[in-house]
């Protein structure tokens, strides 16, 4: 009964049933009950559709990715990204003296350094701690620990609700007020 498939990893899609008649040029009529349609999503925002939501950090990520102004959606939601994110928010709050106040961890600096899984990692603090010791050699105190969550939180947050409004927008779309939607993927 799936109207909608989405997958939310390092990447991300989705696809959708449409309704045949809705497809324009459509040679083949046989298949006039549904068409499977695979949105790309992944490049919403190249136009400026995301303008709105879209940060300097998200144009840092865009600005040093392998394909500058292209899957602009993607930068923002998927696993791919969220980690770099964090990562380039906690060090322009390091260097604006808000958070490391014994210093910035020498390998928080390094590329890829912060991955994507230890955002969900940040939502069980003791074993959080732990794992940021390991990754940095730097023991957070608790207010730093707080700070470095709601980084976590907020990205994530964002991430999701970009995620919901594109399959809000894709539910309007089928006309379906209630439906089921597949899912899969790292981030879910």
């Amino acid at each position: 009964n799936a109207k909608i498939g989405v997958i939310m990893g390092t990447g991300t899609n989705a696809c959708y049933l449409e309704n045949g008649n809705k497809v324009r040029n459509w040679i083949n009529s046989k298949f006039h009950r549904g068409v499977i349609i695979n949105t790309e999503w992944a490049t919403f925002g190249e136009n400026g559709e995301l303008k709105d939501y879209y940060t300097h950090f998200d144009s840092v990520i865009d600005k040093t990715s392998i394909n500058p102004d292209k899957q602009i959606f993607e930068k923002m939601i998927s696993g791919m990204y969220l980690g770099k994110l964090v990562k380039l928010i906690l060090l322009e709050a390091a260097q604006n003296n808000l958070i490391f106040k014994k210093g910035i961890p020498i390998k928080l600096m390094e590329e890829e350094s912060f991955d994507t899984s230890m955002i969900s990692a940040s939502y069980a603090k003791d074993e959080f701690l732990k794992q940021f010791f390991q990754q940095f050699d730097y023991n957070l105190d608790d207010e730093e620990f707080q700070c470095v969550w709601k980084v976590c939180e907020a990205i994530s947050l964002r991430s999701a609700h970009l995620c919901a409004a594109g399959l809000i927008a894709l539910l309007k779309r089928i006309e379906c007020p209630k439906g089921v939607i597949a899912a899969d993927g790292s981030m879910f």
